[in-house]
């Protein structure tokens, strides 16, 4: 089960990278704004996961950490 904000989604994933891809997915297809709390994480998961950056607000600290990052992660 994954759980974001009120939502519950009920897999039968036994694999983190399909929960994480089903997370961003529901997140994604709605249109929602990732939860303040979270931006940082759920958009470096995006812009990786999924291959499209995250255009909404993000820290400092985190679009540099994506921009000294990016080479290394991209070629994984």
């Amino acid at each position: 089960m994954i759980t974001a904000d009120t939502a519950r989604i009920y897999t039968q994933s036994s694999s983190i990278y399909e929960a994480m891809l089903l997370l961003l997915g529901a997140y994604y297809i709605a249109d929602f704004k990732y939860p303040r709390v979270y931006v940082n994480l759920l958009s470096i998961l995006q812009q990786f996961i999924v291959g499209e950056a995250y255009s909404v607000e993000r820290s400092t600290t985190c679009i540099m950490f994506l921009k000294k990052h990016a080479e290394k992660i991209y070629n994984l």
